[in-house]
C-alpha cells in the first residue's frame, strides 16, 4: 500500500484559499498568495480542495459560481484561528495586489466579484 506524501490542510491554509478565492482571485494567485505567506499547495490542488469544501459545505454557495460571503466568514470563523490570526492572513496589501494584477485581468477581477452591498453586511472579515 503506497503511503501518501502530501501533507495535510492547515486551517491558515484553508483559510487563505477560500478566503481569496470566495472574493473572486484565481487559483494560480492563490497558490502565489499561498506561497508568499509560506504555504505551497498547486493550483490543481487549490482547485480541487476548494471544490471539495464547496461540496461539504453547500451553504458557502449560492450558485455554483457565486459565493455566499457571510457564510463563508462564517466557516472560516469555526476553525482554530483567531480573529487577529484570521486577519493576518487575509490581509490583502500592494504585493499581493501585484501578483493578482500580473496573474489575471482586473476587468475579471471585477467580473468575478460578487456585488456585495456594504451597509447589510455582516461577515467579520467582509467589513473590515
Amino acid at each position: 500500500m503506497a503511503t501518501s506524501l502530501i501533507a495535510a490542510w492547515t486551517d491558515a491554509e484553508l483559510i487563505i484559499a477560500v478566503y481569496f478565492s470566495s472574493r473572486g482571485i484565481g487559483y494560480k494567485a492563490v497558490a502565489r498568495l499561498l506561497c508568499k505567506r509560506g504555504y505551497r499547495r498547486t493550483r490543481h490542488a487549490i482547485a480541487t480542495k476548494i471544490k471539495a469544501i464547496a461540496y461539504s459545505y453547500p451553504t458557502l454557495r449560492l450558485t455554483p459560481r457565486v459565493w455566499n460571503l457571510a457564510e463563508v466568514d462564517r466557516w472560516i470563523d469555526n476553525l482554530s484561528l483567531s480573529h487577529s490570526e484570521v486577519n493576518s492572513l487575509i490581509r490583502f496589501n500592494e504585493e499581493d495586489a501585484i501578483i493578482v494584477d500580473s496573474l489575471q485581468s482586473t476587468r475579471l477581477l471585477l467580473q468575478r466579484l460578487p456585488r456585495v452591498n456594504l451597509y447589510t453586511c455582516t461577515g467579520t472579515y467582509l467589513c473590515q
